[in-house]
């Protein structure tokens, strides 16, 4: 069995993106911006649970989160 993600579609990209980044320019607290951005990821990829990890020097993590956020559930969108 073989996965294929549906082509994303490069305007709905850009506004995504644009999305993520004017969330995250309204505050640098990742508990206020979690839920708004996965709401936003999940219009071009379909997931179950989000994870981010901050990183300081390039290597070093310094806070992480990951928890399964409500919304529609991978399998659905690939029936």
């Amino acid at each position: 069995m073989t996965l294929a993600a549906p082509p994303i579609d490069a305007q709905l990209l850009a506004g995504v993106l644009s999305e993520i980044a004017e969330t995250a320019s309204e505050t640098l607290e990742l508990q206020d911006v979690f839920d708004r951005v996965a709401t936003s990821v999940r219009r071009i990829i379909p997931f179950d649970n989000m994870g981010v990890v901050r990183l300081v020097d390039d290597a070093r993590a310094v806070s992480t989160e990951h928890r399964p956020v409500p919304g529609p559930v991978c399998a659905e969108r690939f029936r």
